[in-house]
């Protein structure tokens, strides 16, 4: 009866044991902002990324690129020209037909008022290497990366004047 008891709580601390190392890492987000004024270009940008992320393992990234064309030769009463929106929509075939067969990362555009509005999202879980190389989210020297670092894009981004944070 004794090694009965000794094997039921031997069990049940091995059992304890596996509950707590089998704790699910939280999901976390964080935020980045970024401008580019390129006024004599007639157009400014502004950039939003989004980023999910467990521990230190970004696991989903949103990126909205917006750009307002601000030059009066893009614009046909106050939105973008067809002869703009049609140089646009080949720059957006040409990048979608790049990522066509390349899977955990979407690419859509569309237009309001004087805007364009890009939007990547790329799941981290299924997207290569070769294909963030391909589309210049990680260079040719991080290519052999196991994931990619939030603390280490929060760095990056920042070093080039985005403004960050992760959310509480």
């Amino acid at each position: 009866m004794k090694n009965v008891k000794k094997v039921l709580v031997a069990l049940l601390l091995v059992a304890s044991l596996a509950g707590c190392s089998s704790k699910k890492t939280e999901t976390k987000q964080a935020y980045c902002k970024g401008s580019e004024n390129q006024a004599a270009a007639g157009y400014n940008v502004n950039h939003d990324y989004q980023f999910e992320y467990q521990g230190d393992k970004v696991t989903k990234e949103v990126i909205t690129i917006e750009t307002t064309f601000t030059d009066a030769s893009y614009l046909t009463d106050g939105a973008l020209s067809e002869d703009v929106k049609a140089l646009l929509d080949e720059t957006v075939a040409a990048t979608q037909k790049s990522l066509e067969s390349t899977d955990g990362i979407t690419y859509e555009v569309k237009y309001d008022g004087d805007k364009s509005i890009e939007t990547y999202t790329i799941d981290f879980s299924k997207a290569s290497n070769d294909a963030l190389v391909t589309i210049g989210l990680l260079s040719e020297s991080d290519k052999d990366a196991k994931f990619i670092s939030m603390d280490q894009t929060i760095k990056n981004l920042e070093g080039t004047g985005f403004n960050c944070e992760k959310a509480k």
